[in-house]
């Protein structure tokens, strides 16, 4: 028979997530040398941090500040030995009927900048410190009963560091990944991943070709340093001086449901300018609005037809106005979906609603 028309809707959201009920690392970033927790002070290192300077708890004592709009830059602007450890927290949801499940984790990482070439690139090492996991997975039992399990993993567990199916976050915890950027946050390049690869697959006692290993490779890359870095930025940053709108858009395809094609439009507006502790930040929200340009897509197996979705979705920033790096990021996302397929075959349909969410808080340290 023929195969059918397998509808999947993906969560457009990381392959790390988190819950904020774990307490995070004692020790702040660039006192720490590897998440055991071995020390060497700021000035013992000579290495500046932004720790200590500003944070994402010191909102509460934030006054405004008067500027010129048009005199307002943002772009990353970091100096070499400048050293950053952010906290994220991220919760998502999937629903299918009465069906779903939950994906909640916490995750920390440290850069360490450690080269900038102005206006053109800036390099960093990446290294992930902590990684706690909470999910709720439905499967079936023996009786074909939906039931629902739980899967954890806490890094500083050693327990679960031994396992193999944890291997894909045990390999992350305290590797230095090199990541080479824009001034603008996008990836240039991503190097020193293969050691992470070589744990994960001797863990699972795969045997690949050199090639297969390159595959999973710049997966990792891509999937895990790549994306998580780039979820602490803006989208974009505004390209020129902001007019008295004080608003600025980015433009991106991305597929509804990853099968049917979209344009999305994030609007961003520099809500206000406050003064934490000394520095300048700039208040940012973000709207999405997205439209579906093709609401049908075919293939040898059969039709799927949008019926209904909606893409909702808003963020909110603390960005630091002389270096350009986040201090706060809580993000939102939502989509809801309702689709037909068709068999080219039987010619039988199928009707699936679906909903899917995400809550992301990216806190500097």
């Amino acid at each position: 028979s023929s195969a059918a028309l397998c509808v999947c809707i993906p969560l457009f959201i990381l392959v790390l997530s988190s819950c904020g009920q774990d307490n995070g690392p004692q020790e702040k970033a660039g006192n720490s040398d590897s998440a055991s927790g071995s020390r060497s002070s700021n000035q013992e290192s000579g290495i500046p941090s932004v720790k200590g300077v500003v944070s994402a708890t010191d909102t509460a004592d934030a006054q405004p500040v008067e500027v010129r709009i048009d005199s307002l830059t943002l772009a990353y602007r970091v100096r070499v030995g400048d050293v950053f450890s952010y906290k994220v927290t991220q919760h998502n949801r999937i629903s299918e009927g009465k069906n779903g499940a939950e994906d909640n984790m916490v995750y920390y990482y440290t850069k360490r900048i450690t080269s900038v070439i102005p206006d053109s690139a800036i390099t960093m090492t990446m290294r992930f410190d902590r990684i706690v996991m909470n999910s709720i997975v439905p499967s079936r039992d023996s009786t074909g009963k939906m039931v629902y399990r739980s899967v954890r993993y806490n890094s500083a567990d050693a327990a679960d560091r031994k396992k193999a199916n944890f291997m894909r976050f045990t390999a992350l915890i305290g590797h230095e990944a090199i990541i080479k950027i824009t001034p603008n946050g996008d990836v240039i390049d991503i190097q020193n991943v293969e050691p992470v690869a070589e744990k994960i697959i001797a863990a699972f006692q795969d045997s690949l070709t050199s090639d297969q290993k390159k595959i999973v490779t710049q997966e990792i890359s891509v999937n895990v340093y790549a994306m998580i870095h780039r979820q602490e930025f803006l989208q974009m940053y505004p390209q020129k001086p902001l007019d008295s709108t004080r608003t600025w858009k980015a433009n991106y395809d991305a597929p509804l449901a990853g099968i049917f094609p979209s344009e999305n439009v994030v609007t961003y507006k520099l809500d206000r300018v406050i003064n934490m502790k000394g520095r300048n930040v700039a208040e940012i929200t973000a709207t999405l609005k997205s439209n579906v340009r093709e609401k049908k897509r075919s293939n040898n197996y059969g039709t799927i037809v949008l019926k209904s979705g909606n893409i909702s979705g808003g963020s909110k920033h603390l960005v630091d106005l002389d270096k350009g790096f986040t201090i706060l990021k809580k993000y939102m996302l939502s989509v809801d979906v309702e689709v037909v397929t068709t068999d080219n075959q039987t010619k039988q349909s199928l009707t699936t609603k679906q909903k899917t969410s995400s809550d992301i808080t990216v806190e500097l340290l």
